[in-house]
C-alpha cells in the first residue's frame, strides 16, 4: 500500500497537468497541428491577405 503522502503528491501531479493541458489546449492543437499534420509550404505570416481582409 502506498503511503498517503506519495499518493497527494501523484495525483496534484496528474490534476497539474491536466489543467494545463485543459488550459493551453488550443495552442497545443495549432502547434501540432501546424508541425505534424499539415505540410503547409507557406507559413501563416507570409501568406498573402485574402479579398474578405481588405
Amino acid at each position: 500500500m502506498p503511503s498517503l503522502r506519495s499518493f497527494l503528491i501523484v495525483l496534484s501531479s496528474i490534476l497539474w497537468c491536466g489543467l494545463v493541458i485543459f488550459h493551453w489546449r488550443r495552442a497545443l492543437w495549432e502547434w501540432v497541428d501546424n508541425r505534424f499534420i499539415r505540410e503547409d509550404p507557406m507559413p501563416e505570416k507570409t501568406r498573402p491577405p485574402s479579398q474578405d481582409q481588405t
